[in-house]
């Protein structure tokens, strides 16, 4: 078929590991700008630990799509600002959960306003079609 190009997977993949630096990137300086001292991804691990009823590390590790000794460095930066806390998990002593504090949940709700504002300037004519088929997209590569 003359003037139709193959998608190359390759390059769909660059473009798509491009689009996303480039809107952390953008959301790294929006927090910046707004006074926060929080990066994007301690926001991310915050969203995570605010929207859960007390996480294990673990699943927090994977949930977020990071190693574990990353994780337990964010986190301790984090208990040290005074956002997280550990505590022992009902019936296992071995375990803990991690949880919000007040503090927590008022930086991750800042940082939420921030997100939603960049994402918003980020993605100008993103519609909710758009948004939902991405998503869609997204949760299907991360099946795989």
């Amino acid at each position: 078929m003359a003037g139709k190009k193959k998608t190359d997977p390759a390059a769909l993949l660059l473009l798509m590991d491009q689009a996303v630096r480039h809107a952390k990137q953008q959301l790294v300086a929006a927090l910046q700008r707004s006074g926060l001292e929080l990066t994007a991804d301690q926001w991310t691990l915050l969203r995570i630990v605010v929207e859960s009823d007390g996480i294990a590390q673990h699943v927090l590790a994977d949930q977020s799509g990071k190693d574990r000794p990353t994780v337990t460095r964010m986190l301790r930066l984090m208990a040290d600002r005074g956002w997280v806390v550990q505590e022992p998990a009902p019936g296992d002593r071995r375990s803990f959960l991690i949880l919000p504090t007040k503090a927590g949940q008022q930086v991750w709700k800042a940082g939420q306003a921030v997100v939603k504002e960049q994402l918003r300037q980020t993605f100008p004519k993103s519609t909710g079609t758009l948004q939902k088929s991405t998503r869609k997209l997204c949760r299907e590569l991360l099946k795989k």
